[in-house]
């Protein structure tokens, strides 16, 4: 299933982030490009997501156990004939769950202060067992944030960036005009480095209008923020 979200629409998100970041000045380090990365366009890609979801678990799978069914077919018949399944145990992990759920012992009555301590002694428990099974280094959490003081300078950004959408301005100096562009055609692909080592390289179409028009919203979204920032 993962081939089929990076195949059917997040590679192209991945190519269009970096499109904005080899012509559009995006930096990936500055905490302020990425609140307006989230801002501009989270709802669009959720709402990729929420599509691949609906074609995934209506399309027709192969097989001798599914019988070109598809998994919403196969969840309804599972319900009409076994019931609707309750998992006590939905947000806990399996590991977890495998070493402590189902554990019968007396019950011990003691004050809050040793009720405490054995709370605390159980998450050390937990915290050690799964020590065995991290294999890899913290993943660093890009640091995000709003960039304006209080609600009514925001509200101007916003503003500001409405008026510059409704007047299809195109600012200078965010990549935007054709004397930025190699051959003064802008690119309709962006390669990426894919594979474990990131030795290979694909490359991904960007053709469709819409990119273009998120990068010159991205555009005209920096130009606002500089000029309502500057103004402070």
């Amino acid at each position: 299933m993962w081939v089929k979200v990076g195949t059917q629409f997040a590679r192209r998100w991945w190519a269009f982030f970096t499109r904005l970041e080899h012509l559009h000045y995006l930096d990936a380090d500055n905490p302020t490009h990425l609140w307006l990365l989230l801002n501009l366009f989270l709802n669009n890609l959720n709402d990729n997501c929420k599509a691949f979801q609906q074609h995934w678990n209506n399309h027709l799978m192969g097989g001798s156990t599914t019988n070109d069914k598809s998994p919403l077919d196969q969840c309804f018949l599972g319900q009409a004939r076994l019931g609707v399944y309750k998992d006590e145990c939905a947000s806990i992990h399996p590991d977890i769950i495998s070493t402590y759920y189902g554990v019968h012992c007396k019950i011990i009555n003691c004050g809050p202060d040793l009720a405490d301590e054995i709370n605390e002694d159980v998450a050390d428990h937990i915290a050690a067992d799964q020590q065995t099974h991290v294999c890899h280094e913290a993943i660093k959490v890009p640091v995000y944030g709003n960039p304006f003081m209080d609600e009514a300078t925001e509200a101007k950004f916003w503003q500001l960036l409405a008026q510059m959408v409704e007047g299809d301005i195109v600012p200078e100096d965010v990549g935007l005009h054709s004397h930025k562009w190699n051959d003064r055609q802008y690119p309709l692909f962006e390669v990426l480095r894919v594979g474990n080592r990131g030795t290979k390289e694909v490359q991904i179409s960007l053709e469709e209008a819409v990119w273009q028009q998120r990068a010159k919203l991205w555009g005209q979204a920096m130009t606002a923020l500089e000029v309502v920032l500057t103004s402070i």
